[in-house]
């Protein structure tokens, strides 16, 4: 697998754990997930963080070029 594909797939886990954490917050706003102000502060921000850098690799696995890294032979 190329850095771009190992790039892309990272991507797409830390997008998912994002997504995830943030359908759990949603979850606990609507009454849906008993907890505490500070586990949901928390699953919030490891919504932010998780989905920001998910996305920020995926777009970054679309500019890398294909034969990134180059390899020595």
């Amino acid at each position: 697998m190329t850095g771009r594909g190992r790039m892309a797939v990272g991507g797409g886990v830390a997008l998912g754990i994002g997504l995830a954490a943030l359908g759990f917050v949603v979850a606990a706003l609507v009454g849906g997930a008993p907890g505490t102000v500070a586990g949901y502060v928390c699953f919030g921000l490891v919504a932010l963080v998780f989905g920001g850098s998910g996305v920020a690799m995926l777009a970054g696995s679309r500019v890398m070029p294909p034969d990134w890294p180059p390899r020595d032979d």
